[in-house]
């Protein structure tokens, strides 16, 4: 497909309880530019752990949409930048660009999250970028990736 990975599973539960941080309803309609880690909602969307302890604080970011351009040098995203979390029922339109690597119309970097996902999204950003450039996820390493919508490429 035009997404980045592949899955023969149709949804993912998600509980809203299974989360320390939970980022609900939020929403951009601006445009946005940086260099590193540049999202239409949020930059590095990242786990943190706790002090003195083996648990992990769980992030997830739901039924939230970005509706501008979004533009910078690596790690650019619809939705975020880059992410080690959860993204649910989540959306994108405009113009998602890279000008050198990883860029995607809901998740620019999406990698190495013990609880990483995605699911439920979709993108109608019109994608650029020289290489690692996806329709929803730019790089995605270790992360499951579920019922998730592109359009088909236009030639």
């Amino acid at each position: 497909g035009n997404y980045f990975g592949n899955s023969s599973e149709t949804s993912i539960e998600f509980s809203m309880e299974d989360y320390t941080f939970s980022l609900i309803k939020c929403v951009n309609e601006g445009n946005v530019t940086g260099r590193h880690h540049v999202g239409g909602i949020g930059g590095d969307f990242a786990i943190t752990s706790y002090s003195y302890s083996s648990n992990f604080d769980r992030v997830v970011l739901s039924q939230s949409y970005s509706d501008g351009d979004v533009s910078g040098e690596t790690k650019v995203g619809g939705i975020l930048g880059s992410s080690h979390g959860a993204v649910n029922i989540c959306y994108s339109t405009g113009e998602v660009s890279a000008t050198t690597s990883t860029v995607g119309g809901i998740v620019g970097d999406f990698s190495n999250g013990w609880q990483a996902r995605i699911a439920n999204c979709y993108s109608l950003a019109e994608i650029s970028g020289t290489e690692k450039a996806g329709g929803i996820v730019g790089l995605a390493e270790s992360v499951t990736i579920n019922n998730v919508i592109t359009p088909e490429p236009s030639y």
